[in-house]
Parts: structure tokens; C-alpha cells; sequence
């Protein structure tokens, strides 16, 4: 497993943008019966909840190399949902195609495989070792 300061900084940005979604799409979702405009609460606590998690990443997470598959897969899937915006939102004829259920469908695929990758490759270089 390689432990550069680059992969350490992907991954923590990573898992900081999927907190930051997951928090703010839950909320919203939970407050939108309640409170007629939620994203205007949602936001700042989902931007909250990212710095802490992206903060925590770095510094506490990273220590753990046992937790660096979770990591992984957890910042794949949120750079998988805002590739997945980005495209629906500079190309016009992929918004019929991509929708949110596609996209998270999608960023989940990934960030199992990516899970799932690193894990493997993780028992491969500590067997390597020996």
C-alpha cells in the first residue's frame, strides 16, 4: 500500500466531499416536510460534517492501515457523484440518462470495487513481506 502524502490528501479530500454530500442530502431529505427551504440548513451542516470527517481522515484515519480500504472506496464514491453532476450539468443530452438513482447507483459500484481493490492489494503486499 502505498502511503505518499498525495494519496493521504486524495483521500481525505475524498471522504470530506462524501460526508459532505451524504449529510447534506440526508438532512434535506429529513427536513423538507418541516422547513419549506432545507437546503439552506442541510448546506452548512453537510460542509460541517465534511471538514470534520475530511479533518479526521487526515489525522487520525490515515494512522490505520487496517481502515485505508474504507477510506478508499468511501472517497471513490464521492468523487464518482460529482463527476456524475458535473456531467449531467455540462452536457445536456446525458441528463435524460444520468439520473441521481444512476449516479449513486454508480458511485456505489465503485466505491465497493475500489474497497474491495485495495483490500486485495493490501493483503497482497503484506504477504509480499511475509
Amino acid at each position: 500500500m502505498v502511503s505518499t502524502t498525495g494519496a493521504r490528501a486524495l483521500v481525505s479530500v475524498g471522504t470530506g466531499v462524501t460526508a459532505f454530500l451524504f449529510a447534506t442530502a440526508v438532512l434535506a431529505a429529513a427536513l423538507t416536510p418541516q422547513i419549506a427551504f432545507s437546503v439552506v440548513v442541510a448546506v452548512p451542516v453537510g460542509v460541517a460534517m465534511g471538514a470534520v470527517v475530511g479533518l479526521l481522515s487526515w489525522t487520525q484515519l490515515w494512522d490505520h492501515a487496517s481502515l485505508r480500504p474504507l477510506l478508499f472506496g468511501t472517497s471513490a464514491a464521492g468523487y464518482v457523484l460529482v463527476c456524475g453532476a458535473a456531467v449531467t450539468y455540462a452536457v445536456p443530452q446525458a441528463r435524460g440518462y444520468l439520473t441521481v438513482q444512476r449516479a449513486v447507483a454508480a458511485a456505489g459500484v465503485v466505491g465497493i470495487a475500489v474497497f474491495i481493490a485495495t483490500r486485495a492489494r493490501r493483503r497482497t503486499d503484506t504477504a509480499q513481506r511475509g
